[in-house]
Formats: structure tokens, sequence, C-alpha cells
């Protein structure tokens, strides 16, 4: 909530990071299907407002929430994607 702050911290070189495990993913955890829209705007608000990284206890979940499969990064796919069973 301090942009000051996050702007402080980049213009170091740093990045920021936010946690959401007991707020956000909380709820998640217990959300309906219709409150998840809300909740993945207050995830991606936190991105918009310059944090650099989410760290949450859900990284699957948050990342269906804040991409769509296609818009995932490969690079990051391999941690935010359920791994492919073996064969």
């Amino acid at each position: 909530e301090d942009a000051e702050l996050l702007n402080m911290i980049h213009d170091q070189g740093a990045f920021c990071m936010a946690g959401t495990s007991r707020n956000l993913d909380r709820e998640l955890l217990i959300a309906r299907p219709e409150a998840r829209a809300d909740l993945a705007k207050q995830y991606r608000a936190r991105l918009a407002f310059g944090v650099d990284l989410i760290e949450t206890d859900l990284p699957v979940e948050v990342a269906g929430l804040v991409y769509a499969a296609p818009q995932i990064p490969e690079s990051k796919a391999k941690f935010l994607l359920p791994a492919k069973p073996n064969r």
C-alpha cells in the first residue's frame, strides 16, 4: 500500500515481494466459484501496483487466477502448472 516504499525498493535495484498466505490465500481456500473473480482482481492489483513477486502457499491455484494458461511464461510453467504425470 506504500508506493513511496515500493519505489525506494526498486530504486535500489531490489525486488518487492508481497505475502498473501495469511489473507488472500485463506480466502481462496474457502472461496466459492463466484468469489474467485474478485480474488483474482486482488492478486492482480498487487502486481499492477508494482509488486514483483507474490509469495503464496497456493502457487498453482494463484497462477490459475492471475494468468490464463497460455499466458504463463514457459520459464515459469514448471512452477505454476500442475505436474504432468510420468509415463
